[in-house]
């Protein structure tokens, strides 16, 4: 299995703590360290949310509300979710911000 990791780049240290217990059958895609030097950062990241991956989880703080990355990141993770109609997105609250959730298109 193999689970897309959004997050803002200020979450990343935390975020690597979280992930770092996950059981050895699951594997994490995390932009430093499935991306080549100069590969080309946008039709990777796409790539691997729209094709590569079982699952998204997107970690939610103030950050992440904020960045721009994240809002692409969701909205095509939630694009996929609608095609293969099931679960892909799992929103992982790092702060409070339930109810802004909605700012990434994630219905709390």
């Amino acid at each position: 299995m193999k689970i897309f990791l959004s997050h803002a780049s200020e979450s990343k240290a935390l975020v690597r703590r979280l992930t770092g217990a996950l059981p050895a059958h699951v594997s994490i895609w995390l932009d430093r360290d499935a991306m080549a030097p100069g590969q080309r950062f946008a039709p990777r990241i796409e790539a691997a949310i729209r094709r590569d991956c079982d699952f998204v989880l997107v970690f939610i703080d103030d950050h992440a509300l904020a960045s721009d990355w994240v809002k692409r990141e969701t909205a095509w993770a939630l694009q996929r979710q609608q095609a293969l109609q099931r679960t892909y997105v799992l929103p992982v609250l790092l702060q409070d911000v339930g109810p802004r959730m909605k700012a990434l298109g994630i219905d709390p």
